[in-house]
């Protein structure tokens, strides 16, 4: 239902963001490199290889490369197809009038969320999100728009929105987020 979904991204905000502190608290090192392996001796990771060549040891690591997560798993693990990569195109625009939308508004095919200017360069903008399509994340065309994508999203904007003509598109992109099958965060040891 919407309000489960409503619910969902409220959940994952929040988590989120407590997620952030935590670590700001206890001083969380976050190093930015591709793991390319994972050393294993007696069901305990060992250290793991960087991409730069580096071996890393710790007590704990915490694997969070989303819809990449899989070809590692598999590799050191043996287990596949955890994670699913859902493709989502989202759509900016700007009122071409002093009119602006006040508040975020849900429906079950998606939202348009009022973006602010937080400085004089920026002007205020409306984000409408996003479409829901698993990919393969190994795909090189994978961050294109497509037109059925902008295509849905201007169709939703005009079934939300009272005169939709005073409005124009401004930026358009798509990112990749991680699915489970139950939408939920992996956590927990392995």
């Amino acid at each position: 239902s919407n309000e489960e979904k409503i619910m969902e991204f409220l959940y994952k905000k929040s988590f989120l963001k407590a997620m952030s502190v935590y670590c700001i608290e206890k001083k969380v090192e976050y190093i930015n490199h591709e793991v390319v392996d994972i050393s294993i001796k007696n069901h305990n990771i060992e250290n793991i290889t960087i991409e730069t060549g580096g071996i890393l040891l710790a007590d704990k690591y915490v694997l969070c490369n989303g819809v990449w997560a899989n070809k590692l798993l598999k590799k050191s693990f043996n287990v596949d197809g955890i994670i699913k990569a859902i493709k989502g195109e989202i759509l900016q625009i700007e009122p071409t009038n002093e009119s602006m939308l006040q508040k975020t508004v849900f429906c079950e095919k998606g939202y348009i969320l009022p973006r602010f200017a937080t400085n004089k360069l920026e002007k205020p903008s409306i984000l409408i999100g996003s479409t829901s399509e698993e990919v393969n994340p190994e795909d090189n065309n994978i961050f294109q728009n497509t037109l059925s994508g902008i295509s849905f999203l201007t169709e939703l904007f005009k079934k939300l929105v009272h005169n939709p003509n005073c409005y124009q598109i401004t930026n358009m992109w798509s990112g990749l987020r991680p699915k489970t099958k139950d939408s939920m965060p992996i956590m927990g040891e392995t």
